[in-house]
């Protein structure tokens, strides 16, 4: 079973009153109503014309490049929305080129997290659930004020794009190991290039964790287990 807690009721009203004030938001930057901005419509142009697709495409592309260059200024430079390409009108050749760019941009504008205001929001979010889901594992202390978020997020981006940190157990089992990492100075490239070996070794690095026997930081994952195998002797 894992440690996943069912959000309270006030949490999900909450939530969806943000998500009812952003769509407002964002009806008030389209021209048209949402399902004109459909792919599948934009292609048959049933709904908008080519030329009205064209303008359109234009004037949202003026928005969301505005957006990016403002998350690329923030601390969200590294996020999904900054790094997105965004295409170019002198880019696109073909109608259903622009449709298809339209379809693409609309989604990133209608994404609450292509704002700095927005992804901020989501990001308290996020890290509140993470401290609720949490809050019975003692390892874990999203609570300390010199906690890394971002290694934090590299490591857990990566461990979800090798396969080991989907959601529920595992994702669990990669966070409560970033913990124990942290607290006796292995670094996360260190845990993540190891990470099935030190999965292995987890009893010993729990044993090891309320008295950290080693006396240095940012140590890489061959001298840890290098010092592991040292105690065993």
């Amino acid at each position: 079973m894992t440690m996943q807690k069912t959000v309270c009721a006030g949490r999900g009203a909450r939530a969806m009153a943000k998500n009812k004030d952003w769509q407002r938001e964002v009806e008030k930057v389209l021209h048209y109503p949402t399902y004109y901005y459909q792919s599948f419509r934009l292609l048959d142009g049933d709904l908008l014309t080519a030329r009205e697709q064209r303008q359109e495409l234009r004037r949202l592309l003026a928005v969301a490049n505005k957006r990016q260059k403002r998350l690329q200024q923030s601390e969200f430079s590294e996020s999904y929305a900054a790094r997105t390409r965004l295409p170019k009108m002198s880019e696109l050749r073909t109608e259903r080129e622009v449709s298809r760019a339209l379809a693409d941009v609309t989604l990133f504008i209608r994404s609450r997290r292509s704002t700095v205001g927005g992804a901020a929001a989501y990001q308290s979010e996020v890290r509140e659930t993470l401290k609720e889901t949490f809050a019975g594992m003692p390892e874990v202390d999203f609570d300390d004020p010199d906690f890394n978020w971002k290694a934090f997020g590299r490591y857990m981006q990566q461990m979800k794009k090798s396969g080991k940190a989907h959601e529920g157990a595992d994702s669990e089992k990669a966070v409560q190991m970033f913990f124990i990492a942290r607290k006796i100075g292995l670094t996360p490239a260190g845990l993540r290039d190891n990470y099935d070996a030190f999965l292995s070794r987890q009893d010993e690095l729990l044993a090891l964790y309320d008295n950290n026997p080693f006396g240095r930081r940012n140590t890489s994952g061959a001298d840890m287990l290098a010092r592991l195998d040292s105690l065993q002797r």
